[in-house]
């Protein structure tokens, strides 16, 4: 019964200590996060509203205390404040950049054509062809800028992110994951 219990135990634990232990490195000085905290923990805006979340590098981690540079400011604040952290993983490029570059190029560059031939004493028919070829060219060089534009990737660190049970002690933790919640106790012997 009891190797049964601790078999029990043991399944219990490791699915939440294993998701917490994925992230070992993920937070640690000098990687770009996004800080989520409760209301009026960032600090306010210039307007006097309170913000909901900063990006800026981790300066340092305890178990208690995350400190980051926001901006060349220094802030720091308690990890219990913190309802949700982001770690950048690397940069993405968006398909809404590329089409939106392609699409403003075309216009600018067919109307800015389109309203020069206006002038002219040309036919409908020899103008058409230099503002479609015009239009095009403009689109893909448009739809190449906005293909250099990336943005982060930013990649959801489960919490709590440093536990330090004591001696003796159980702990249960419920946190609220993307897709449910992630249960997990924490014995210290």
């Amino acid at each position: 019964m009891k190797l049964m219990l601790s078999y029990a135990v043991i399944l219990a634990v490791t699915p939440a200590m294993s998701r917490a232990e994925q992230h070992p490195l993920a937070i640690s000085p000098g990687a770009k996060v996004q800080v989520f905290a409760a209301k009026g923990a960032l600090g306010y805006t210039s307007r006097g509203d309170p913000r909901r979340s900063i990006s800026g590098v981790v300066e340092a981690i305890t178990p208690e205390r995350l400190t980051i540079r926001d901006d060349g400011v220094l802030r720091t604040l308690p990890l219990r404040d913190v309802s949700r952290l982001n770690v950048a993983k690397g940069k993405k490029r968006h398909a809404a950049n590329v089409i939106g570059g392609a699409v403003a190029g075309a216009l600018f560059v067919g109307l800015g054509l389109t309203y020069l031939a206006t002038g002219c004493d040309c036919e409908a028919g020899e103008v058409a062809p230099t503002v479609v070829l015009g239009a095009a060219s403009a689109a893909a060089v448009g739809g190449g800028i906005g293909a250099l534009v990336k943005t982060d990737r930013w990649e959801a660190v489960p919490l709590p992110l440093v536990t330090s049970p004591t001696a003796g002690a159980v702990r249960l933790s419920i946190r609220g994951v993307p897709r449910g919640a992630m249960v997990g106790v924490t014995l210290a012997f």
